[in-house]
């Protein structure tokens, strides 16, 4: 398996860096959706963040589309997954532990309730391999922005969805 998957980030090596933010947005999207129907149908109240829809949706879209992301990807990724690295500069297995451990706490920090933080994981995952791959690839500030600009639009896409396809 560690072949198949070192092949694969040889191959998305060979992308530019646009490509492969535009193909995680549709992932994301992709996996949003699923996951989001899957809780729902668990419990339909499980995807509904009620203080966010009091604030007015000029204030929601400033808070879930950019100031959230920002401090997510700045705390989850750029100081958490930085700091881990650092730590465990020495382990053979470092960037799948600080992938785990960063997805791990941004699904905990995402505490509405249970099956949101479950929810979460893959999110999580999703958003810390991303930046593992481009802070190895390219540099820290690629990486940053590039999760940056995915998380966003995975919210704005989850805000415009809530809005109207329900």
């Amino acid at each position: 398996m560690p072949n198949r998957f070192n092949r694969l980030e040889q191959k998305l090596r060979s992308w530019k860096v646009y490509q492969l933010v535009l193909v995680l947005i549709l992932v994301k999207f992709t996996l949003n959706i699923i996951l989001s129907e899957i809780a729902t149908s668990i419990d339909p109240s499980s995807t509904y963040i009620e203080s966010l829809e009091e604030m007015g949706l000029m204030k929601e879209v400033m808070l879930t589309v950019f100031f959230g992301p920002f401090i997510e990807t700045l705390i989850f990724q750029l100081i958490l997954i930085e700091i881990l690295l650092a730590v465990m500069r020495k382990w053979a297995y470092k960037n799948q532990m600080a992938i785990g451990l960063a997805t791990i706490l941004f699904a905990l920090a995402h505490s509405y309730n249970m099956i949101y933080q479950i929810v979460m994981l893959p999110m999580g995952f999703i958003y810390a391999w991303s930046y593992v791959f481009f802070r190895n690839w390219k540099y820290l500030m690629v990486a940053f922005w590039s999760v940056f600009i995915i998380h966003a639009m995975n919210n704005l896409f989850v805000l415009v969805w809530d809005q109207y396809a329900y």
